[in-house]
Order: C-alpha cells, then structure tokens, then sequence
C-alpha cells in the first residue's frame, strides 16, 4: 500500500508503507537514508563552524579548522584570538587615519575660520633647529612678533614688518601645519 502523504525525506519519492505494527519508513532505501544523514552532519558541522568562527572569512574558518583538526580546539582558539586582536588594532588604527584624513580636508576652512590666538613660536621652537635665515628662524628670533596670537594678527605684523609675500605664504603652511598637529 502507497500512502501518497510519506515521502522519502532524502529524494522525496512516495514511500510504501509497510502494514501491520510496522513504524513509517522515513527513506525509500539506505542509500537515501545514508546521503540524508551525511548531509545533515555536514549542515550541523558547518553551523557549529560558523558559530565558532562566523567573524571569518571562509578561508580563515577553514585554516582554523584544520588548525583544531591537526593539533588542537585550544590552539585554534589562541590563533582566532589572536587574529582579533590584530582585526581590532588595524580597524582602530583605519579610524585613526580616517579620521585624521577628514581633518586634513577639512584644514583649509579651518585655517580661513581659525581666530583662536596660539602659541605658535612654542610650536614652532618645538619643531625642532631651523637653519639660519630661514623663515622660521627670523620669526623666532623677531622679538616685535609676539609669542602667541591669532593667525591675522601674526598676518598684519608681518606685512607691517615688511616680511614679503613668500615669507607670509610660508608663515600660512606653517600655520596650517600647527593646525593639522592640534588634531
């Protein structure tokens, strides 16, 4: 007898049912049956897989695999923890950068905004020895400049002070750079 409402749970063919105290046959033959339970063990490995490993790339999830396959569960999980620790010091550091790149953008309406008065020839000093005749060190060494002020304000007194264009326009790099710095 054919009941048409059991099928095979493996290829879905009407199973024939056995009368009497018979159980219901779930798989038309063992092969069935055999392909049906290695399927689901392979489902359930690949799920314990990625509850393990699922921040991975595949490939990742398969090294750590053979890793606890060759040696051991706990030097798998040494190496995935460490492989997460060194993905959050490079998505950490990628932020950094992200954000210090949006800074550097951004400098050029920071500097034409800028009115904050700044310690710039203790910046400037900080920098480090400047060769002598340089701007930077007849700017350090004019005592009539002041020793923070704003960015127009230093502006002024060099044009006041007869410092040429150049000289202004390396002033305003330097600036920029005590700026990008202050980040």
């Amino acid at each position: 007898m054919i009941n048409r409402d059991l099928r095979c749970k493996e290829c879905n063919r009407p199973l024939p049912q056995l009368s009497g105290g018979h159980r219901k046959r779930l798989f038309c033959n063992d092969a069935c049956k055999q392909r049906y339970y290695r399927y689901q063990r392979r489902e359930q490995h690949e799920a314990e897989r990625r509850t393990r490993w699922g921040k991975y790339l595949p490939a990742t999830q398969q090294a750590l695999e053979d890793v606890m396959q060759l040696h051991s569960v706990e030097l798998a999980e040494r190496v995935a923890a460490a492989l997460s620790s060194e993905i959050t010091a490079r998505e950490n550091e990628l932020h950094q950068l992200q954000t210090r790149l949006a800074a550097l953008q951004d400098v050029e309406e920071r500097f034409h905004t800028d009115t904050e008065a700044r310690h710039f020839k203790m910046w400037l000093r900080k920098r480090g020895v400047h060769p002598q005749g340089s701007f930077a060190q007849r700017f350090l060494d004019d005592t009539r400049l002041p020793t923070h002020a704003s960015r127009a304000l230093y502006e002024a007194r060099l044009k006041h002070y007869g410092y040429s264009l150049e000289d202004i326009q390396v002033f305003q790099e330097l600036w920029k750079a005590l700026l990008i710095a202050q980040m």
